[in-house]
């Protein structure tokens, strides 16, 4: 079951992978994808700054999940800009995935139901694990998240939301490996320090290869705060 989570302080904290080891969206960098995770921190807005949840940089094809420092919503900047119209609240966790079908709609699904769409049908751009993943921060260490995260995922497919909302409902704690029909789409997963509660750094990829190495944290980051 999802009993921890890893709680960042906005301050200095943030982690980062590997030279060229990003997760790559999609099949061959063009098919479709989902990122899944969840999330929680006390100012939506961070103080009126954009926070950062993932980035890449120097992948060729760079993107970013970041919530805004305008108003709080999600927001996708890649080879095309897409931003979430659901209103997220301070203090509570959310279940936030970006489900991509490159043929067709990118959409936002929050807590496992279907928020907006946008047709991404024309984009033909290619991802690619060159570059660094950063989580929490952008590349300069600013821009910081301040909050928590847990089961951090990346899918070869575009999640439904029927498929999203199994695993915002994953009270049972299956595994995301082998207990969902779509658990062979899964490509990188971070537990974020579950089943164990045991503070790990590199933050561990059970699937992939993209472990992220944890600046300026240690035990005290394992969070017994958690969605389920």
């Amino acid at each position: 079951k999802t009993l921890y989570s890893i709680d960042l302080d906005g301050l200095t904290e943030n982690g980062e992978s590997a030279l060229n080891t990003v997760p790559i969206l999609g099949a061959v960098g063009t098919g479709d994808f989902t990122i899944a995770l969840w999330f929680k921190t006390p100012d939506t807005t961070g103080g009126a700054v954009n926070q950062k949840l993932l980035i890449t940089q120097g992948s060729g094809t760079d993107w970013t999940i970041q919530l805004r420092g305008s108003d709080g919503k999600a927001q996708f900047t890649g080879p095309w800009t897409d931003v979430g119209n659901y209103v997220f609240t301070d203090n509570t966790w959310f279940h936030l995935a970006y489900s991509v079908d490159r043929s067709g709609l990118a959409k936002w699904v929050v807590n496992g139901v279907l928020q907006d769409t946008k047709n991404i049908s024309a984009e033909t751009d290619v991802f690619t694990s060159a570059g660094t993943l950063y989580l929490g921060s952008n590349s300069s260490g600013n821009q910081l998240f301040e909050g928590n995260f847990t089961e951090i995922s990346f899918w070869h497919a575009s999640l439904s939301a029927s498929n999203l909302l199994e695993l915002y409902n994953n009270t049972e704690g299956k595994c995301y490996a082998s207990d969902f029909s779509f658990s062979s789409d899964l490509k990188n997963y971070y537990p974020c320090f579950n089943p164990t509660g045991t503070f790990t750094n590199p933050l561990v990829d059970i699937v992939g290869a993209s472990p992220i190495t944890l600046n300026n944290m240690n035990a005290s980051n394992v969070s017994t705060d958690s969605p389920l």
